[in-house]
């Protein structure tokens, strides 16, 4: 007798649960972000938030309701605002917004692994990036991919970069009797262009860290005089990254001297431009644009100055054929003819990232974008004019995009004003109106302030300022009254 198969699934008996969950947590959502500017941007954690996430694992089903619940009490109402909140000004993190949260919701419906094949989900892909290369100017050679963010875009790029400009074939010989592959960055290069390259086998001893003028832009004539004694040394000089809005300062690299470099001695030039390539979309900045296509790839953020839902990176790439031989790989569980996503980067599970993209640029527009990118810009000069002139406030220098460093100066003792402005930091975070980060740029710490929220306006600039004015003469009586500094 042949056995009775089970039919069991995860789909709800009543329907109507879900719909009454699902509007309950839309409208609770939309509460929770309309009062978003009367929580405080950051609270630590209780010593009860740990407990109550030390349960054994579930094996017994429970309500929808009550799990519903348990969200909304201990991780909703537990959780701190952070990027949500027009306050912060941590690293470079974007608020979101509210047509995402209805993109997500769509995405996590759908739930396509947009791998290829004849997918509409594939066509909504396809479409972003086309228009990701319209809004940078770029001709339609390049390839891309949606990503988990730049991190990713990152490492996808430099592989293809090694690649292309490494001798023989590195995807099936691997890097057996390769000479040494040198890539050139500034030492203001994101920590994530190290994490690729030593994921690609490159290492940190053959990355070269090139020195930075007054604005903290990468000097081409000391990466020109690098490459110089890499080739007498017999290396094998690679690529070239330019920073497209550094993440300490927002400096912004001379991509068309680089590429010029990059052009003479046949190197890869890759431009990371996780948030400050969108600046060139704004009339301040519009003449850097042109340089851009001299990239041979290109990698941003969406979810950065975009205010798209995380996580959302995008990679673009001038060498088709590089870019497919670098990832292609045809197992006979997934045989293809025509090129997929999947051809041309790490994943073969891939989520359905760019509904929400799509949906954000069909629904807002371009303009009103970046309206509030070029607001940023000029709330950071606003920032910037107003504690220059303060008591006892030293500015690293003016702001090039959105990004202010600033640090309290009081005596000479260089390790006591590190620690001094450690605490500013902290203090600042502790009271919840604001939340900004430290930097160190030349062993001195610097407060860091990324002004990349849509929603933050003149007010939130102004009680950061109030905050970071009070809370400094606080510190300096400190030290005066408990004889820290003579």
């Amino acid at each position: 007798m042949v056995k009775k198969l089970n039919n069991n699934s995860l789909d709800l008996n009543d329907g109507c649960i879900l719909s009454e969950v699902l509007h309950k947590a839309i409208d609770d959502s939309l509460s929770y972000l309309n009062d978003i500017d009367n929580k405080n941007v950051f609270h630590p954690l209780r010593s009860k938030d740990y407990t109550r996430f030390e349960e054994d694992l579930p094996w017994d089903s429970l309500p929808l309701q009550d799990s519903y619940e348990f969200f909304n009490r201990f991780i909703l109402e537990r959780h701190s605002p952070m990027n949500l909140h027009p306050g912060f000004y941590g690293w470079a993190m974007g608020g979101g917004n509210p047509v995402g949260i209805l993109g997500g919701m769509l995405e996590n419906m759908l739930n396509a692994n947009v791998i290829g094949g004849m997918q509409i989900s594939c066509l909504v892909e396809e479409q972003v990036l086309r228009w990701a290369k319209q809004l940078f100017c770029l001709p339609e050679i390049y390839t891309g991919l949606i990503t988990g963010g730049c991190s990713e875009a990152n490492l996808i790029a430099l592989t293809v970069a090694r690649n292309s400009k490494m001798p023989g074939d590195i995807p099936r010989k691997g890097l057996y009797d390769q000479p040494r592959s040198i890539f050139y960055a500034s030492e203001q290069t994101h920590v994530s262009i190290h994490k690729a390259l030593n994921i690609l086998g490159v290492g940190d001893d053959n990355i070269r860290s090139i020195p930075v003028n007054e604005k903290y832009e990468i000097i081409p004539y000391e990466l020109e005089k690098a490459i110089i004694e890499d080739l007498k040394l017999n290396y094998c000089p690679t690529g070239i990254i330019a920073n497209c809005g550094s993440i300490n300062t927002g400096a912004i690299d001379d991509i068309s001297a680089l590429s010029q470099i990059a052009k003479e001695y046949n190197i890869w030039l890759h431009v990371d431009g996780a948030f400050g390539v969108f600046a060139m979309l704004t009339d301040s900045y519009h003449y850097c644009l042109e340089s851009l296509s001299l990239a041979d790839s290109i990698s941003f953020d969406f979810h950065k100055w975009m205010n798209m839902p995380y996580s959302s990176g995008c990679v673009l790439i001038k060498d088709r054929k590089t870019h497919y031989e670098a990832f292609q790989a045809n197992g006979g569980y997934i045989e293809h003819s025509e090129p997929w996503f999947s051809d041309y980067g790490i994943a073969l599970s891939r989520r359905f990232s760019a509904l929400s993209i799509w949906l954000c640029l069909k629904t807002y527009g371009v303009r009103q974008i970046i309206d509030c990118v070029n607001k940023n810009i000029e709330q950071a000069k606003y920032l910037y004019q107003k504690m220059k002139n303060q008591t006892d406030w030293e500015m690293i220098m003016e702001p090039t995009l959105n990004v202010v460093c600033m640090r309290y100066v009081y005596g000479s003792d260089q390790t006591i004003m590190n620690e001094i402005n450690k605490s500013i930091v902290s203090e600042i975070n502790m009271k919840g109106r604001s939340f900004v980060t430290t930097t160190n740029i030349n062993d001195c710490i610097y407060i860091r302030v990324c002004i990349i929220n849509h929603r933050t306006t003149e007010q939130h600039i102004n009680l950061l300022i109030q905050d970071l004015i009070e809370v400094g003469v606080k510190k300096r009586q400190h030290t005066i009254n408990n004889n820290i500094i003579k």
